[in-house]
Parts: structure tokens; C-alpha cells; sequence
């Protein structure tokens, strides 16, 4: 299977010249058509207001959501909105995942908040540690084969130093840990964790047995330099691990007994301010 990731920076920017505010939207469906991937998990999904560049801007009613459902073709995808404003129609924002529903049957669903945040007012973006984070959680049979997994995508708490996490960033990820633990069938998950795969944050994964794909592959940068206002802001200021700048804080976890790792590519297309992760895999054993 095919599995891609990726940080739409709600949605993208606008194109110049473009009134229509559909962003990269065209540009990201374009590469997942094409490209046929399996499962799809996108983090930083928005509707409305919640756009990367104007967050005041009511006059964009751009739907990124329902963008994707109607140009995505063969796919299916559920979203969850880990923020909405209710007195503005379609203002969220979120994480959602899509299936090949030619090759997946979707069995459930769950919505995880690993931090929760007062819907009634507006996301103090001055203070990040406050932005509501979880993650999406699809449980999918195969077509084929009968097998069951669950594929899980999400957005992890921001933190001002990639390679150095806080106790609050490993307290939220915690939850993650505790609802894998509770499942019976192998995972997916994909992951802005929005900190270094070294951090205690992340490897707390690997203690329950996940593979840290980023790890793995040594991969160490996530980050697109042409399209993050953040790059060169952020990384200037590490003298140790990341001189000529980058941050892996994009990741995909597997259940390690599960799945054999075929390949990881980095897709370096200037989609967003992330670039995509794209990993090709194989299931191995049976599973309830």
C-alpha cells in the first residue's frame, strides 16, 4: 500500500492573479490523483476564515474540506474539525484522512482531542501551545485480503524548539500512545508532530511498538524553505544539530510486527510549506 502525508498550511496560499482562493488545493489533488495512493492524511485542513495568510478574510469561503471529497477521485475521507467558529459557516479547522474506497471498506471512526480548546473564541495563534491538536482515526477493512488496520492521521502540540520538546508536548502525545494501546488490529499513523523524531515526544511511539519511519530513513528535514515564513526564523538560532537548517516534523508510524517498510520518498513539490511523505508498505501477518 500507498500511504501519503502531508501539511496543507490551510489550504495554501493564493495563487497571483487567482480570485477564486482555491489555494494548492488543485495543485495537491492533481499529485494524489495521478499518484493513486491508498490512504491520504492531511493535517491543517481549513474552511472559511482559517487560512494561513488572512485569518481575518471573511470574504473567503473556500471549503477545503469538501474541495477534496469533490475533486479527489476513488477516495473517501472523513474530517475532523478540531475547531470551528459557529457563527461563521464552514470556519474549521483540522485534520482529515481519505481511502481508496475501491480497496478499503471503512468499519468506524473515532475523533481524539489531545488538547481540547473553547470553540466560542477565536485560536490565540500567539500562543500555539493553546491550538487545538488530536487526531482522526479510520478503522478499514481490505477488499481483498479481509485484513483490518487503522489508519490514523493527525496534528501534535507546537513547540518553539524543534529538537528540544517539553513535558506538555510528551503529556499530549501520551494519549495518542494510551489509544493505541487499546486496539486490536495493526496501525497507520502519519503525524505532524511538529517536533524532532528524537524527542521523547516521539519515540514514546516507538516503546509501544510502532516504527519511527523518520528514524528509519534518517530523515532530516520536512520543512519546505521556498513556502515557510517559519524556516530560517526558527532554525537560525540552532547552533548543535540543524547549522544549514531543516526539521523533521513530519512522520509515519507502523505497527512494527505488522508491516514491512518497501520505500519512503520525500515529495519535494512545492504543495505547501511542508513536503509530503510517501510510503510504500507491505502487511505481513494476520490480523484479528
Amino acid at each position: 500500500m500507498k500511504i501519503f502525508h502531508l501539511n496543507t498550511e490551510c489550504n495554501g496560499r493564493d495563487k497571483p492573479g487567482d480570485k477564486t482562493h482555491i489555494g494548492l488545493l488543485a495543485d495537491i489533488c492533481g499529485v494524489i490523483n495521478k499518484s493513486r495512493f491508498d490512504l491520504i492524511g492531511l493535517q491543517e485542513v481549513a474552511g472559511n476564515i482559517m487560512f494561513f495568510d488572512n485569518v481575518n478574510d471573511f470574504s473567503r469561503k473556500l471549503d477545503g474540506f469538501k474541495y477534496y471529497q469533490k475533486h479527489l477521485k476513488n477516495y473517501r475521507g472523513e474530517m475532523f474539525k478540531l475547531f470551528e467558529v459557529k457563527e461563521r459557516s464552514n470556519c474549521y479547522w483540522g485534520v482529515c484522512a481519505f481511502y481508496n474506497f475501491k480497496k478499503y471498506t471503512l468499519l468506524g471512526v473515532e475523533r481524539v482531542y489531545t488538547h481540547q480548546y473553547n470553540k466560542t473564541k477565536p485560536i490565540d495563534f500567539k500562543n500555539p501551545t493553546r491550538t487545538p491538536m488530536g487526531f482522526i482515526s479510520l478503522l478499514l477493512k481490505d477488499n481483498k485480503t479481509e485484513e483490518k488496520f487503522y489508519f490514523i492521521t493527525g496534528h501534535l502540540t507546537w513547540g518553539p524548539i524543534s529538537w528540544d520538546d517539553s513535558s506538555l508536548q510528551r503529556k499530549r502525545a501520551k494519549k495518542f500512545v494510551n489509544y493505541v494501546q487499546q486496539l486490536k488490529n495493526p496501525v497507520i499513523a502519519s503525524f505532524d508532530t511538529n517536533v524532532e523524531w528524537f524527542t521523547p515526544t516521539v519515540t514514546q511511539f516507538e516503546k509501544i511498538g510502532l516504527l519511527n519511519v523518520a528514524k528509519i530513513f534518517n530523515i532530516s528535514n520536512t520543512i519546505n524553505p521556498k513556502m515557510s515564513k517559519h524556516f530560517m526564523r526558527i532554525f537560525k538560532t540552532d547552533k548543535v544539530t540543524r547549522k544549514k537548517g531543516g526539521v523533521a516534523c513530519d512522520n509515519i508510524f507502523l505497527t512494527a510486527d505488522k508491516y514491512r517498510i518497501n520505500s519512503v520518498v520525500i515529495n519535494k513539490q512545492d504543495l505547501s510549506d511542508h513536503f509530503g511523505l510517501v510510503l510504500d508498505a507491505d502487511i505481513m501477518l494476520k490480523s484479528i
